[in-house]
């Protein structure tokens, strides 16, 4: 079979560069881990596993250069493959998968030889198995698991009833897709909204002076700190009754009161938040196709007028529809527009980014099996810092993931103290100037100068582990 090539997508092509100056970094492998429970069907799932690659092209990618310009070669003979371990013998066959999972989220691809995707079947006991599938960020972004896991699931199924497997139709393909991409940055709709992002970052400053606690070091980061906190019974409430009164989702309020306390920190009255999209999801052709499409673009927040805390909601409102309606500008088309002298790999606009989470049911179902997560892998956040809002029915939980490289845990956790207090009090006091808010009383400030090359990029979905993968971002 004739192998098949295009170019890379824009979104594909940072990636590479950046894995090209800083090979093998952990947060390029994007992992699903999985506990089984039950009669599992080796050969029914390896068979699915196979079958899922010649369905998926992106799973059968290789990547080459040629003169000098990276290529995407799809080929019949780089197709993910089943491994099965027995572990029954181990003496701990649970901590035994749980040092594979963590080592299986660490170890690198061979992009050039392929393929980008590895699945492990483990075996525990007779009826106790975890499955792991891992996959190179490049030919998979978080919003591809459920589609995935779904056709997964019906192929396994197909095998064990000895069926057709009833799969929806795709399309079209990832190289289409990159193909179609490239082709279109220079239509009318794609140039409009390349203005509108040049309008609305004028004069914005690329880069923050966050509060660092050590040298910042060349490459993305190695490792990513955790913070959690909770938002309490009382400010859940407030928060509710702000979005139901103004119309407004969590991650609008949230933007805005991320801007607000970034704001005090670097002395920046305006300044932009990263916020991860879906990129093209939004076409019916994209929609449930498995690849890597997310873009993360830039949310600006303006305090020159001193807004009050409502005031500032309805702006952050504002933005995100703008971000929505102008996201099919890619952030490296965007970056080699505004910035063309910008090295690769390096994080300009999006140093901070913020991400809302609404779990999602598992989309992995075996029949006769108990499904359940398994954990395993570390967070990374794509930049300096990623705060994560994750949204579950009556609970709100604030997740600050972090380049631990840079921060201290101390200087986080003081940040995320102030946060829950300018929140507090903003929800309080909505018609209150964002300045004179409260926020905890800081225990030691030093802010360091800028990096004259801001962090660089670990162009992964912000808040993304390598691990199990985090829910799917909404924007509602």
């Amino acid at each position: 079979m004739t192998a098949v090539e295009a170019p890379l997508s824009f979104s594909q092509e940072g990636l590479w560069l950046t894995e090209q100056m800083f090979p093998s970094l952990p947060q390029f492998v994007l992992m699903r881990a999985f506990r089984l429970r039950g009669g599992v069907d080796g050969a029914a799932l390896s068979d699915a596993v196979h079958a899922l690659g010649a369905r998926h092209e992106t799973l059968r990618t290789s990547f080459v250069v040629e003169d000098g310009q990276p290529r995407q070669r799809v080929r019949a003979d780089v197709a993910p493959r089943l491994v099965r371990r027995d572990l029954r013998a181990e003496g701990d066959p649970l901590q035994v998968a749980r040092q594979i999972t963590e080592d299986s989220a660490a170890r690198p691809f061979d992009l050039v030889a392929g393929p980008p995707m590895r699945a492990l079947l483990l075996q525990l006991a007779d009826d106790d198995h975890v499955l792991v599938l891992a996959a190179h960020h490049l030919v998979i972004d978080l919003w591809s698991w459920p589609a995935l896991l779904e056709d997964l699931s019906e192929l396994y199924a197909a095998q064990r009833q000895g069926r057709s497997p009833k799969l929806a139709d795709i399309p079209m393909g990832t190289t289409d897709y990159a193909r179609w991409q490239r082709s279109r940055a220079d239509d009318p709709e794609v140039r409009d909204q390349l203005a509108h992002w040049r309008r609305e970052l004028d004069g914005v400053p690329s880069a923050l002076s966050l509060p660092v606690d050590k040298q910042r070091q060349p490459g993305p980061s190695r490792g990513g700190g955790v913070i959690h906190r909770p938002l309490g019974p009382d400010t859940q409430a407030a928060l509710g009754a702000l979005c139901k009164a103004e119309g407004v989702s969590v991650a609008m309020v949230a933007l805005a009161a991320l801007g607000a306390l970034l704001a005090r920190y670097t002395r920046e009255p305006v300044l932009t938040v990263g916020l991860p999209v879906a990129g093209d999801r939004h076409r019916p052709e994209v929609e449930r196709l498995v690849g890597m499409f997310v873009n993360v673009l830039p949310a600006k927040v303006d305090l020159r007028h001193g807004p009050t805390f409502r005031a500032l909601v309805r702006q952050a409102k504002m933005t995100v529809f703008d971000v929505l309606i102008n996201q099919d500008v890619p952030y490296e088309l965007l970056l080699r527009t505004l910035l063309p002298d910008s090295a690769p790999g390096v994080m300009h606009y999006e140093q901070v980014a913020l991400n809302v989470r609404h779990p999602e049911p598992d989309a992995l179902a075996l029949d006769g099996v108990e499904v359940t997560e398994f954990p395993g892998g570390r967070w990374y956040p794509p930049g300096d810092l990623t705060l994560t809002v994750d949204v579950a029915d009556e609970r709100t939980d604030m997740v600050w993931i972090y380049d631990e490289t840079l921060f201290d845990p101390s200087t986080i956790a003081e940040m995320a103290e102030q946060f829950d207090a300018l929140v507090s009090d903003g929800l309080a006091r909505p018609d209150t100037p964002v300045a004179d808010l409260r926020v905890a009383a800081p225990h030691r400030r030093a802010t360091a100068p800028p990096h004259p090359e801001r962090a660089p990029a670990a162009p992964s979905p912000a808040g993304s582990r390598s691990g199990c993968a985090a829910p799917r971002t909404l924007w509602r």
